[in-house]
């Protein structure tokens, strides 16, 4: 069975019509993957670019999971390597951070729920094995491009610091029609926004009480969550050195926004 699955994901034809049959259906689910986790993507490249990328990436990339709600991982950076050999993309040098963003919104609809059943409280039984846990449903990205930056939609997030996957995506999406729309529509290509590169802004997502939630974070918050998704155990997050009193502060933030569940002893499970 392994052998099959092998042949009807290679990248090229088989000679076996029966077996092209499936190593077709295998290539149209995978297409179809793509189209239903990166809409935004979608909608940035329009239906003949995207239909042109995404034919390049299943081809290149078989599926290496049971469910076609996981297929895409490599996405991003598939992007990220082929923007600067490619001009029509290089119009459109942010397209790979869009894609992170729709991977992440993704993956937390998607990931199964926190058991909190299963984390310990903080006690006195916290041994050097500890560690905090995140949400199972947790993406970290950062934005640096200045045309999603400057958009309206991240420019209201600034503002709040929060707020909701479906109000951000609809609000995106309305400002990349917007900007199909008008011809002169000033678009900053990569070497432009190279040149004048902004602050990143940090993004944490996640699924909290059925609501997928789009959260704007500090670089020291950043950072602090970066550690907790590597399961840095507890003893060592003082001994890198970070402030105490603010690190107390951010994991109380953190489990108030359903970020992190609370402590673990187990590091024998695999990493989200």
């Amino acid at each position: 069975m392994d052998k099959f699955w092998q042949t009807i994901s290679a990248k090229h034809l088989v000679e076996s019509p029966a077996l092209q049959i499936y190593q077709t259906n295998c290539l149209a689910a995978r297409l179809q993957a793509l189209e239903y986790n990166f809409p935004l993507c979608k909608a940035v490249l329009g239906d003949s670019l995207f239909t042109a990328v995404t034919k390049h990436y299943a081809n290149s990339f078989p599926s290496g999971s049971d469910s076609l709600n996981d297929y895409g991982h490599h996405f991003p950076a598939f992007l990220s390597e082929i923007i600067p050999h490619n001009p029509t993309l290089q119009n459109t040098g942010y397209i790979d951070q869009m894609a992170e963003l729709d991977w992440l919104l993704t993956q937390a609809y998607f990931a199964k729920d926190d058991d909190v059943n299963m984390i310990n409280t903080v006690n006195d039984t916290v041994t050097e094995k500890t560690y905090i846990s995140p949400s199972f449903s947790l993406g970290l990205c950062q934005i640096n491009h200045p045309n999603l930056i400057k958009s309206d939609s991240f420019q209201s997030l600034m503002k709040e610091g929060f707020g909701e996957s479906e109000t951000l995506y609809t609000s995106l999406k309305l400002e990349i029609d917007n900007m199909h729309s008008s011809i002169n529509q000033p678009v900053s290509t990569q070497n432009e926004a190279t040149q004048n590169q902004p602050n990143p802004l940090h993004i944490a997502i996640v699924r909290y009480n059925l609501t997928i939630f789009v959260h704007l974070l500090s670089r020291d918050e950043y950072s602090l969550l970066q550690l907790i998704r590597e399961r840095t155990p507890i003893f060592k997050l003082d001994e890198l050195g970070l402030d105490s009193k603010r690190s107390s502060e951010s994991l109380t933030a953190f489990k108030q926004k359903g970020l992190i569940i609370g402590l673990k002893d187990v590091i024998d499970d695999t990493l989200q």
